[in-house]
C-alpha cells in the first residue's frame, strides 16, 4: 500500500481532476425528499488509514459521488461507535457514528447529518458500500 505522502498526493490530484462541486454539503436540505444513492465496493487498509472506494452505481446530482470511478479518503479514527475522516474536497473531518461496533473496524452502518440537515447512511460490508442520503437541496448547483 502506499505511504501517506503518496496518498495525500493522490487525495489531491483526484480533487484537482474532479473538482465538480461539494462531496458532503448542499444547500439548505431538499422539500422533495428525493433520496440519492451510490453503490460500489472498498478496500480499506488500517495500517495507513486509506480507504478506497470505487463508485460503480450513482444517482446523486449535487453533493455525494456525482461520477463512477475511484474516490480516496484518509480514514483517522475508528472506535466502536465513531469514525472520523479528512473529506477529500474541503470540508475537514467528517464524524460518522453507528450504534456500536469494534474499536477498529470499518464495517458496519454509519450515518452522519451535516450542517444543512442532510441525513447520510454508509454502509461497509465485506468489500461492498452504499451511501445514501436525504435532505440535499441541489438547486444551486454544488
Amino acid at each position: 500500500m502506499r505511504g501517506r505522502k503518496e496518498s495525500a498526493w493522490a487525495i489531491v490530484i483526484f480533487a484537482i481532476l474532479i473538482i465538480s462541486g461539494s462531496m458532503f454539503a448542499c444547500g439548505n436540505g431538499d422539500s422533495s425528499g428525493k433520496t440519492y444513492s451510490a453503490k460500489g465496493t472498498y478496500v480499506y487498509d488500517s495500517e495507513y488509514g486509506e480507504l478506497i472506494v470505487t463508485w460503480t452505481e450513482t444517482n446523486f446530482e449535487c453533493a455525494g459521488p456525482e461520477f463512477l470511478g475511484v474516490e480516496y479518503y484518509y480514514v483517522i479514527s475508528i472506535g466502536a461507535t465513531t469514525m472520523i475522516w479528512e473529506d477529500p474536497y474541503e470540508y475537514g473531518q467528517l464524524t460518522w457514528t453507528r450504534p456500536e461496533g469494534t474499536e477498529g473496524v470499518i464495517e458496519g452502518t454509519w450515518t452522519m447529518k451535516t450542517d444543512d440537515g442532510a441525513t447520510w447512511t454508509m454502509t461497509l460490508d465485506g468489500s461492498n458500500v452504499a451511501l445514501s442520503t436525504r435532505g440535499l437541496d441541489c438547486s444551486e448547483g454544488y
